[in-house]
């Protein structure tokens, strides 16, 4: 998570899913919004489950550089 970047509220993202680049796309579900705190300003970012070849972890979409928009089903 970046620095100054606090969660205050997550909501359920029944539906939602995050679009990626790729050929084709890569759609992964979103896991819940959250309400982030972000210096003097707030916004709703989707959140994933980001997995590499050991782990799997929470991620905040908008901080993967192929991310490229919400899509609900």
């Amino acid at each position: 998570m970046p620095t100054g970047r606090k969660i205050l509220q997550i909501i359920p993202s029944n539906g939602w899913k995050a679009r990626f680049k790729a050929e084709p796309f890569d759609d992964k579900p979103l896991v819940c919004w959250a309400l982030v705190e972000m210096g003097l300003t707030s916004q709703i970012v989707g959140m994933f489950v980001k997995s590499t070849s050991n782990q799997s972890r929470p991620a905040f979409v908008d901080e993967e550089v192929d991310f490229v928009t919400y899509i609900s089903d």
